[in-house]
């Protein structure tokens, strides 16, 4: 038999899981096979399949010879991410992301609102070129608060103000990573219990 080609397709993950239906796809050399539409069926199914084979960190061995099972450690990874991400009840995808959470400060006009005043204050040069100028990846509002800010940045973590940013507080000193991409907050009871992703 042909090598066999497992193709989970991870990218259609992210598609899939945003809408209500997700179905995930089992290629091999001559049969295509949905595998579920929920965490434990996919899981299930898939354990199926390679039950036979006796898989031992992504390697089995047929007729003596070990062979490479295409696409185990993949899916391995996927379970792993998505493991205490769904219903531990009925294995079912998340139905929220956090752009669910967020709705953007627009004008009556719909446009973005463009009569902000920032200021640079600096540093505008620094002995290692641009390094240690900084930069900061995005700013995010708390809703209906505002004196409650956080700016998240490429290498420096996440910031914190609840004073209109005369003082800041960081929030990322224990994390292994400190890079912020861009970030959303559901604005809880108080700034306590905020929740930002």
């Amino acid at each position: 038999m042909k090598h066999f080609l497992l193709i989970i397709i991870l990218i259609s993950t992210s598609i899939s899981v945003s809408s209500q239906t997700n179905s995930f796809t089992l290629v091999t050399d001559t049969t295509t096979t949905t595998l579920g539409n929920n965490f434990f069926e996919i899981q299930n199914n898939f354990n199926d399949y390679w039950s036979k084979k006796d898989v031992v960190n992504g390697y089995y061995t047929e007729n003596g010879i070990r062979k490479k099972a295409y696409g185990w450690k993949q899916f391995k990874r996927w379970e792993w991410y998505w493991m205490n991400r769904i219903n531990p009840t009925t294995g079912a995808f998340p139905s929220k992301h956090a752009p669910d959470f967020f709705t953007p400060r627009n004008n009556s006009n719909g446009n973005r609102n463009a009569t902000g005043n920032w200021t640079s204050m600096g540093p505008t040069t620094s002995t290692g070129g641009y390094s240690g100028i900084g930069r900061l990846n995005c700013i995010v509002f708390r809703s209906g608060d505002n004196n409650t800010l956080y700016a998240g940045s490429p290498s420096g973590g996440l910031w914190k103000t609840t004073d209109g940013g005369t003082n800041w507080s960081v929030l990322t000193d224990n994390n292994a990573t400190l890079g912020v991409s861009d970030a959303v907050v559901v604005a809880g009871a108080t700034t306590a219990t905020d929740i930002v992703y």
